[in-house]
């Protein structure tokens, strides 16, 4: 079956195959997607509005990101300029062919016993899909079996072979006995069912290999695409395409650099592989001691395949970061196509979401935020395909996602809020009438003719076909009463929730918390716990953080009428509340306002909400002449600018797309009788209701979570890009199908727009490298990121890529690891992939160092003597940790307890003096 956008043939959840091409496939007359009724009208005047707001954001995205297409006669093109240049090279240093191959054999075994799960549940979907959920759902399945392994400490080759042996068998085995009681019976049957699928048998053996291809659009629910619409997409995917070879391109050739992947995600399997199991360690800090007991799906997975490969490799996870959020593309296009019928607007949602800098960014890191990704994009699928079918093998995949979620990590419990809703909205009781006009349709599916059958027709068509038809419950005959009836519900909720609470079972008995170490407040019995280290180290995460609670703490300044506070002062407490992180919202999704400062430098408002974004807009004013200055004053002239310099990670999806979609969206439910919402909803009229409701639930739960409970990181919520996406897709709906001149006008300008949201910031920044923001400078050369010069050169040497990201740190660690082999090094610093495996890092804040603090010189100084301490090593980061302070190091310092070895940049390493001993 061809994937072509202009293809006329089913194009949607069928067999793999080619259909029959003796087969004539059905189609209906083009409709205007703009009727002549009063509602269709409306429709087409908000989305003409979403069009143009939509404009004004990529407008303004492209105005203040100038060098990514702009950089001077030296660069006309800005970042694409640096594609053009004869200075390239490239190397294999960093990816071995053979861990290359243990990397995408370990994907393709995970992928192939996902789609063998499918099958035996029978849910058999097209090639891209099959790959997308099948990947899916072997990485649940795998990753909880492997988490069990390692809670064992039996991670060895033999066991782990063991493992996936039994998954194999066990879903063979229930392939095997599928004759006898094939899934789609689990239901049961009721008398009087509204509605009944009943398909031709001539080949008995076929109708569990073609049940789930008859619920899917047909030609019938996905008209032909104009010359002008396959234009669009055909670019747009090939933007896509190209997105996407450039993250693998930086992931795969190049090391890993993201912080939190140094430590854990890389560091902790790292770990996990040399000893074997779960390296444990109860203590409520920053660093391992927390991060050890998060759930470990992602380094699980790595640790898994460097013990089949026989050596540690972190390239299994280097290339699964992008190969999972690339099939969540594909998860996002299909869940749009299933809902609304239409591939241009799928393309469109695809797009969104590829093209958003924080995607690409967590695309391309080796961090489980891909996972999360992937999960919340497959959630949103099977919700729709779950509304179409009411299938117990799709309901049971519908509930073991969220369960597999909650192993990647704490937030996607959240998971199951959207489970609720998608089971709510699937399962409603729906009316005769709901399918149309049409009372008896023959559709052709390549395969099979199959009938459907309103109420006076059910029986006597029963009776006609006699022996030669099978009765299957579909549609209309499973609601929620009948759900609710069924053992199956109860049995696959509680079998899926065991599943996903394993590793919390796990915390609850090692660390007396669940969630360690996270609310000590219900869970009294959490261990080692110091409410003045998690109260310290919420503010170094503040510090170092990229979500809305910075900007929240200027609102609280600027709402108290003071100056602005220095946010890393020792004294800074937080003052902002939920009222200030609204306030602070505009701000901090567009990225800039202006303020007036009197001459004691307090804020008193500026020439008003519009006027301001249309002067800079402009660049008119005096806003041209400020811009150069304000980084060294930022009240220069009586005027304030203050820029979040965060903003671009989720523009233009956020403002631009997904705030109209959300209010169109609904509109559309609103207006479900108007023509332009009868051609885009499915025959069974509630895809889209539920992936509208299901995408609204987990945008609300991921964002309620950041402004109410933890407002430090927003990739902490990174998963709500792909309901922002699917949101936002929908105002291309009111301006895909146009007839007159005027809405082809329209309709090219909506192309247009697309393609430029493509190219900047999506393909732009997709072939800058995440990995060295900005770039940086080694052996006195400089790379410019934003050039291209990292992006030429893959595969360059380890230590040349790392002292571009990190300066002074890579001699640092060389040194570290020749000096301390086999001992313990006192310090902040938690990047463990960066130092010898043998070394162990004794952190300020870890459970035990907390007993001597505040303690005298001498008690400190035999306490490390005991642990075998004998380098303490300064980083700048320790500051941001308040309460390091109490560890005393500078009053070890001054003693001359400890003395300075050498400098390395801002870092310092420090060697204990024995002779110290009676300076006391």
């Amino acid at each position: 079956m061809s994937d072509s956008p202009g293809d006329s043939r089913f194009d949607y959840l069928g067999e793999a195959g080619e259909p029959d091409t003796d087969q004539k496939s059905v189609s209906r007359p083009e409709k205007s997607a703009f009727p002549a009724s009063s509602r269709g009208g409306v429709l087409k005047v908000l989305g003409l509005m979403a069009l143009l707001w939509a404009a004004i954001q990529v407008i303004w995205f492209w105005r203040t990101n100038i060098s990514l297409f702009h950089q001077g006669e030296r660069r006309p093109l800005g970042v694409f300029s640096g594609l053009f240049t004869t200075d390239w090279s490239f190397s294999l240093a960093n990816t071995p062919p053979a861990e290359l191959l243990v990397a995408v054999l370990t994907a393709g075994l995970t992928t192939v016993l996902g789609i063998l799960a499918l099958r035996a549940f029978e849910i058999r979907l097209r090639s891209r899909l099959a790959i997308a959920l099948g990947f899916t759902v072997g990485l649940g399945l795998s990753g909880i079996v492997f988490e069990f392994v390692i809670m064992a400490g039996a991670l060895k080759l033999p066991f782990v072979l063991i493992a996936w042996t039994c998954l194999f068998a066990a879903f063979g085995i229930i392939l095997a006995g599928q004759r006898r009681a094939p899934v789609w019976r689990w239901w049961g049957r009721r008398p009087g069912d509204p509605q009944r699928l009943v398909p031709v048998l001539d080949k008995p053996g076929q109708v569990r290999r073609d049940l789930i291809s008859t619920f899917g659009p047909s030609q019938d629910e996905i008209p032909t695409m104009h010359r002008p619409e396959r234009v669009v997409w055909w670019v747009l995917f090939s933007l896509i395409v190209l997105m996407t070879l450039a993250i693998f391109w930086h992931a795969v050739f190049y090391p890993e650099t993201y912080w939190d992947s140094l430590i854990l995600y890389l560091g902790y399997a790292r770990m996990t592989f040399l000893e074997g199991g779960f390296p444990i360690k109860v203590a409520g800090q920053v660093g391992i001691g927390l991060g050890a007991n998060y759930p470990h799906m992602f380094s699980n997975y790595g640790a898994a395949a460097s013990t089949m490969a026989g050596g540690w490799s972190d390239l299994p996870l280097r290339f699964v970061a992008p190969f999972a959020a690339t099939l969540a593309v594909i998860l996002v296009y299909d869940a749009i196509l299933a809902a609304t019928g239409r591939r241009i607007v799928a393309m469109a949602g695809a797009l969104l979401f590829r093209a958003v800098p924080l995607g690409i960014a967590y695309s391309t890191y080796a961090s489980n935020y891909s996972f999360a990704i992937l999960f919340t994009a497959a959630l949103l699928y099977t919700a729709v395909l779950f509304a179409r079918t009411r299938l117990p093998g799709v309901f049971v995949l519908l509930t073991f996602i969220p369960a597999a979620a909650m192993h990647v990590n704490y937030l996607m419990g959240i998971l199951w809020v959207p489970w609720f809703v998608a089971v709510l909205c699937g399962m409603r009781r729906r009316k005769a009438a709901s399918h149309g006009s049409i009372h008896r349709e023959e559709v052709d599916y390549g395969t099979e003719i199959y009938d459907f059958l309103g109420d006076d027709e059910t029986q006597s068509e029963e009776k006609d076909h006699g022996a030669s038809r099978m009765e299957l419950s579909a549609g209309d005959a499973v609601c929620i009463g009948t759900l609710l009836k069924s053992r199956v519900f109860y049995s696959t909720v509680i079998v899926c929730m065991f599943l996903g609470s394993t590793w919390y079972v796990r915390n609850w008995v090692v660390t007396g918390n669940p969630v360690y170490a996270f609310f000590p407040g219900i869970f009294t019995t959490t261990r080692n716990y110091n409410p003045e280290v998690m109260e310290s180290a919420g503010l170094e995460w503040f510090r170092n953080g990229d979500g809305i609670g910075r900007l929240a703490e200027q609102f609280a300044d600027y709402d108290a009428g003071r100056s602005f506070r220095n946010q890393d002062s020792e004294n800074f407490q937080r003052e902002a509340t939920l009222r200030h992180r609204l306030m602070a919202s505009w701000l901090y999704w567009q990225g800039f306002e202006t303020f007036r400062i009197d001459a004691a430098g307090s804020p008193k408002g500026g020439r008003g909400f519009l006027a301001d974004r249309l002067f800079y807009l402009l660049d008119v004013d005096d806003f041209a002449l400020e811009r150069p200055d304000r980084a060294s004053n930022p009240f220069h002239d009586s005027i304030a600018f203050l820029h979040s310099s965060h903003a671009y990670k989720a523009a233009p999806l956020v403002l631009g797309f997904m705030f109209p979609g959300i209010m169109l969206g609904l509109l559309l439910l609103l207006f479900r009788r108007s023509a332009i919402a009868q051609e885009m909803e499915p025959e069974h009229g509630v895809c889209y209701s539920t992936l509208y409701w299901s995408s609204l639930a987990v945008l609300t739960c991921m964002l309620g979570y950041h402004y109410l409970i933890a407002d430090l990181y927003l990739y902490q919520i990174i998963p709500f890009l792909v309901p922002a996406a699917i949101l936002g897709s929908f105002p291309v709906l009111a301006w895909h199908r146009a007839e007159s001149a005027i809405e082809s006008v329209l309709e090219v300008f909506g192309g247009i727009l697309l393609v430029a949201v493509a190219l900047v910031p999506g393909l732009s920044m997709s072939l800058m490298n995440f990995k060295t923001p900005g770039g940086g400078y080694a052996d006195s050369v400089p790379y410019n990121a934003a050039a291209l010069d990292i992006f030429r050169r893959p595969g360059m040497d380890r230590d040349t890529f790392y002292t571009i990201r990190y300066g002074d740190d890579v001699r640092m660690w060389h040194t570290v690891s020749s000096l301390l082999e086999n001992e313990p090094l006192l310090t902040h610093d938690n990047r463990h992939l960066m130092y010898d495996p043998s070394i162990e890092l004794v952190h300020l804040d870890d459970w035990d160092v907390q007993q001597v603090w505040d303690s005298p010189t001498g008690e400190k100084r035999d306490f490390f003597r005991s642990r075998g301490i004998r380098y303490y090593l300064r980083i700048p980061n320790e500051s941001a940790h308040p309460v390091n302070r109490r560890a005393g190091m500078d009053e070890l310092i001054q003693d001359g307890t400890l003395e300075l070895v050498e400098r390395f940049g801002r870092n310092e390493l420090y060697r204990f003096v024995q002779q110290a001993e009676n300076k006391e």
